[in-house]
């Protein structure tokens, strides 16, 4: 029995070593970043229409303390789905895909307006009615995503200029001359 008892004691410290050394350390493990977390989303809304192309705006305020970087985003209201930017170029306001997402510094808010940066939903496979829900997927640098509903909003603004080029096989997409939204 004195055996028996001495390797349970034996098998039990290795246990209780790991056990101590883990609870021993004051600094804590950092937290791995989730980016998807750290961003909340208000006033998400997407111009109706019957087909086309649509921009999608909100605000995105990232409450995390390290930068948040949207990498791309996905619906399926649209045949494919994109963050643009619009610059300047020659003179004229033209919109395009924006290269490397969207850093939103940390305690920031990232404003998605017309006019700038947005989300452009394009090959409408159905109309955007007032009020409809639109689920658009949010996909951060690190891995993480989150859905968010954006609202069929009517907007009165016009319709977008692309990029010499960018509008080729977009045959029957709603894209015209003018820089607003």
């Amino acid at each position: 029995m004195k055996t028996t008892r001495a390797f349970r004691m034996l098998a039990i410290l290795p246990i209780a070593g790991v056990m101590l050394a883990s609870g021993c350390s004051n600094d804590p493990a950092p937290a791995p970043s989730d980016q998807a977390s750290s961003v909340t989303v208000t006033d998400a809304w997407v111009r109706t229409a019957e087909d086309g192309m649509v921009p999608a705006f909100a605000q995105l305020t990232n409450s995390g303390d390290q930068e948040a970087r949207l990498a791309s985003v996905e619906s399926e209201a649209g045949g494919s789905t994109e963050i643009h930017e619009v610059v300047t170029l020659e003179g004229a306001s033209v919109m395009r895909e924006k290269e490397g997402g969207l850093a939103i510094a940390p305690g920031a808010i990232y404003v998605l307006e017309p006019g700038a940066d947005h989300i452009m939903l394009m090959g409408l496979l159905d109309p955007i009615d007032p009020g409809e829900d639109i689920p658009i997927t949010l996909r951060f640098a690190d891995g993480t995503s989150q859905e968010v509903i954006f609202t069929g909003r009517d907007f009165a603004g016009g319709t977008e200029d692309y990029m010499p080029g960018m509008d080729e096989g977009m045959d029957g997409m709603e894209h015209g001359t003018d820089d607003e939204y």
